[in-house]
């Protein structure tokens, strides 16, 4: 077992960023076979004063997960400083693993003022009640996904990933606390939950809002008035399928899932995969700001 174990901690080190980048680089190579690139790209010129839209709706998306921090710290910090940092740590994790690198700096930034531990804890509290949120979101639309899809696996898994939630946290919760010590941890992790859980889901859900509205924008930007339901649910699909960490940070995925998607409901392949060029470029712009904030920080 033991060296079953110090096997896959080899493989990890070595080959798993190496598979992740040839998936990457897979993902990207089958949508240019499919996708005409050249005309995506010149779909730039099409650019209006609606990406404004989307720029600016990163400021209240960025403030509600500010306040979903606030609450996970049990509101022991102001709101102001905890808006910059969260900024910044979005900067970071342009160069970094996932959210790891920015979920990194909240941590080294805070945990002289009140602890690793309470950081740790928030940081969980804000990342397991954004995925919940997204997962029993993508879970009402279903029914949408599924009509317009008419493909049963990505209609319904979102309600299979929900079901294994539950399953987890009652078996988690059943278990006797003194078995295990990581089953004590996670019981008394989700008591702390418990507590925050229904401000934290329902903040989440308005920040998935958000972040659909600006998805609607786009398509409205090139012409397509897309009825914001559909909208609103492939956008939680694509973000749920978007967080399996095969590729790097989401490249390809995220792109291929959008084509695919919107092609179903009679949008050309192009007009998605210059939108998912743009978001992503809008996205670093965005994030990019959270350096300049960081560079004129002290300390």
């Amino acid at each position: 077992m033991e060296k079953l174990k110090n096997r896959l901690e080899i493989f990890k080190k070595k080959y798993w960023k190496l598979l992740k980048i040839l998936i990457t680089i897979s993902l990207f190579l089958i949508i240019i076979l499919k996708v005409d690139l050249v005309k995506s790209i010149k779909l730039f010129k099409e650019v209006n004063l609606f990406i404004f839209i989307p720029l600016f709706l990163y400021i209240p998306a960025l403030l509600i997960s500010t306040i979903k921090w606030k609450i996970s710290l049990d509101n022991k910090e102001d709101l102001w400083p905890l808006f910059k940092i969260y900024w910044i740590s979005g900067f970071f994790s342009n160069f970094l693993p996932s959210t790891i690198g920015g979920d990194s700096y909240k941590v080294l930034k805070l945990r002289k003022k009140i602890g690793v531990k309470n950081v740790l804890e928030s940081v969980i509290f804000d990342r397991f009640s954004g995925v919940l949120g997204l997962i029993i979101f993508c879970a009402i639309f279903s029914k949408i996904i599924f009509k317009t899809t008419n493909n049963f696996y990505l209609s319904f898994f979102s309600i299979f990933l929900l079901i294994g939630i539950i399953v987890f946290i009652i078996i988690v919760t059943l278990l006797d606390k003194n078995s295990f010590k990581i089953i004590n941890y996670l019981k008394n992790i989700l008591k702390k939950f418990y507590r925050k859980s229904l401000y934290l889901i329902l903040l989440s859900f308005c920040f998935l809002t958000l972040g659909a509205i600006s998805l609607w924008v786009y398509y409205f930007m090139f012409g397509y008035k897309i009825n914001f339901l559909i909208i609103l649910s492939f956008y939680c699909l694509i973000q749920i399928i978007n967080m399996l960490p095969i590729s790097i940070n989401g490249w390809g995925i995220r792109e291929g899932l959008s084509i695919y998607l919107f092609s179903l409901i009679g949008i050309p392949m192009e007009i998605s995969l210059s939108i998912s060029l743009i978001s992503r470029l809008i996205l670093f712009i965005q994030t990019g700001l959270g350096g300049i904030i960081y560079a004129n920080t002290k300390n």
